[in-house]
């Protein structure tokens, strides 16, 4: 709860609304800094800067979720063998 509280503090300098509920990991471009958003109405799309503060949320949020299914996958082979 605390890391999807830290990554919606960074929504207001996105210039994105509820937008951002929509976006999915496929939409958001690491090496160009940029998020696909798509907006509901009238179903356009636009593209808006990703900041370095999100980034580096995102990155930590992915590299604990890699360690975490790592050392499950370790007690497991632990458990049953």
């Amino acid at each position: 709860m605390i890391r999807y509280a830290r990554v919606t503090s960074g929504i207001p300098y996105s210039g994105c609304g509820c937008e951002l509920r929509f976006v999915k990991i496929s939409d958001i471009d690491m090496d160009k800094m940029q998020v696909r958003v798509h907006q509901r109405k009238g179903r356009k799309e636009r593209y808006t800067v990703l900041s370095e503060y999100i980034k580096i949320i995102i990155t930590s949020s992915i590299l604990s979720l890699c360690l975490m299914v790592f050392l499950v996958y370790q007690l497991l082979q632990i458990l049953f063998l």
